[in-house]
């Protein structure tokens, strides 16, 4: 399968804005896949707790040792007055899910964590 994952945003988006990809098989076993956050106009890549990664979880951002997820990460890109966050993998699933969660931090107030969860079937 073919994932693609887009988070779109005002260019002048102040705070930070993280999205987190996960793949759940239908045993239940969770594989991280990606993440990525935006602050201050750029990306850096984040481990699953939405940190960056030391150096030696780097080879391990995105998991890409694992056999079921064959991908690369996120690419910012700037379309017209707004920025997106694009994530593409192609994932060796035959069912189960995909989560991505999207946690945003304004500079002022607080917003809830949000999870969006994809059942995956053949």
């Amino acid at each position: 399968m073919n994932l693609t994952a887009k988070a779109s945003f005002p260019e002048d988006l102040a705070g930070e804005l993280t999205v987190l990809v996960s793949y759940q098989n239908e045993a239940g076993d969770e594989q991280y896949l990606g993440g990525a956050r935006y602050a201050d106009g750029d990306i850096v890549p984040v481990n699953k707790n939405g940190q960056e990664p030391t150096s030696s979880e780097s080879e391990d951002i995105g998991d890409a040792q694992s056999p079921a997820y064959d991908g690369h990460g996120f690419v910012l890109q700037k379309v017209g007055e707004s920025k997106t966050m694009l994530f593409e993998a192609d994932l060796d699933a035959e069912g189960g899910r995909l989560v991505a969660t999207v946690r945003y931090v304004p500079i002022v107030g607080v917003f809830p964590q949000e999870d969006y969860v994809m059942e995956l079937s053949r």
